[in-house]
């Protein structure tokens, strides 16, 4: 009898990391990409956790293009667990007063009097730097949801095996917890620019892989999904 699994999904590591600049495979299986990745296991119950994005500028579809996919996830039996998406101002130090990199799009030259303005609000800021209010974007609760459920499952439901997926080291101590006790966590890890992440999770998971774009292109959903209420739920048109 094969041991059974279950798969934890944290949906904004994925997407930074796999998805948003890869727009044709956003139509993910999840079902087939998680099986795919432990085919010597039975795949039990996927949690897939996210959080409903925000309007970010006018006439943004975000919202509608998620909503479609999330409806085909648990119509698949995917245990969609929200946390909150937010949308807030903030005043934030900028990294660069060169004009050509401090905004985009770019500043007008105006014969070199806008670079020099630039270069007069730096040093009044001396010795901090100049700062700009920014729309800041972002999830919470979906890291302590994930990690919630995965020592719930292990520690509760005697769980012996599970699929982790995230580049996230702020999942090494559930996932060491879960290791020391005996469970065995495989972790796929999304693109990471900081090796330092995935070494961390690597010292406790008991197998990592990095994701392969072609694990993406072999896990998509048909183009109109039929839903088992015989329901048509279309992939998004941005996502072809």
């Amino acid at each position: 009898m094969k041991l059974t699994f279950n798969a934890y999904v944290d949906g904004f590591s994925l997407y930074k990391g796999s998805l948003e600049s890869r727009p044709s495979f956003k139509w993910l299986n999840l079902l087939k990409f998680c099986t795919d990745r432990r085919p010597d296991m039975e795949l039990g119950q996927i949690y897939y956790f996210t959080a409903p994005v925000k309007s970010r500028f006018p006439g943004d579809t975000g919202m509608n293009r998620q909503d479609a996919y999330i409806r085909v996830l648990r119509d698949q039996g995917v245990n969609v667990i929200p946390g909150q998406f937010r949308k807030d101002v903030d005043w934030l130090r900028v990294a660069t007063t060169t004009r050509s990199s401090v905004l985009s799009p770019m500043l007008p030259n105006h014969l070199g009097l806008t670079q020099m303005a630039l270069n007069r609000i730096s040093k009044r800021a001396i010795p901090d730097f100049p700062r700009a209010q920014v729309w800041k974007f972002g999830e919470k609760g979906s890291d302590v949801n994930l990690a919630s459920h995965l020592l719930f499952d292990v520690l509760k439901e005697n769980l012996k095996a599970a699929l982790v997926i995230t580049a996230d080291s702020d999942f090494v101590t559930p996932i060491r917890m879960a290791t020391q006790v005996g469970t065995d966590v495989k972790v796929v890890v999304p693109k990471v620019h900081d090796s330092a992440k995935a070494d961390g999770l690597r010292k406790v998971a008991t197998h990592l892989e990095e994701l392969h774009v072609g694990w993406l292109a072999d896990s998509q959903l048909p183009r109109s999904y039929i839903t088992s209420k015989g329901g048509n739920i279309t992939r998004p048109h941005t996502w072809a």
